[in-house]
């Protein structure tokens, strides 16, 4: 007798129960790579989000005009009225920068209603509206921290475009060794 050989339908059932497994590696091994390649992108970015953040926090820290005794959140002063003297330096040369003429200034005395590590000052000057406007954003973002509590603002004349300004500004101040 005559043994015939595997049908088609065998065949067919063999070579797919062979091949399913291979195909399904290759697959497995397709998608492995892409998973890999998936998480280089991500690492990549991750490294260089970092990277911004290290910069960040370092434009942070920096006090952008230089001053002497400021960090972060406060002046470091000895007393009240050095830091006072420090934190009216720091709002001159912010004012001067922005193109502002300062007419005047008093560092508003130490009284039971504040807190104990704040230190104010009021400064008046002139400055046109694009000056006011800079002082004003450089005040908010300057290190130390700087809050403008008070602002009055008046025209001084209809010919002179100039603004007459009167600002508190008021910081934290930390006792310096």
């Amino acid at each position: 007798m005559t043994r015939a050989g595997p049908s088609r339908l065998q065949r067919a059932v063999a070579i797919g129960v062979l091949g399913l497994p291979l195909a399904l590696g290759a697959l497995a091994g397709l998608l492995f790579v892409e998973g890999q390649d998936h998480i280089r992108d991500l690492d990549a970015r991750l490294l260089e989000q970092a990277l911004r953040i290290g910069a960040v926090e370092a434009d942070l820290t920096a006090s952008p005009h230089g001053a002497d005794g400021a960090n972060a959140d406060g002046l470091l002063a000895p007393t009240f009225p050095l830091a006072g003297a420090r934190l009216k330096e720091q709002v001159s040369a912010i004012l001067s920068d922005a193109g502002a003429s300062v007419t005047g200034f008093e560092i508003l005395p130490e009284t039971s209603d504040t807190a104990p590590d704040r230190v104010a000052v009021r400064i008046a000057f002139s400055a046109d509206i694009a000056a006011l406007q800079t002082a004003l954003f450089d005040l908010e973002t300057a290190r130390p921290r700087m809050r403008v509590p008070v602002i009055d603002i008046a025209t001084q004349s209809d010919a002179e475009p100039d603004l007459s300004v009167a600002l508190e500004v008021e910081s934290r101040w930390e006792v310096a060794p």
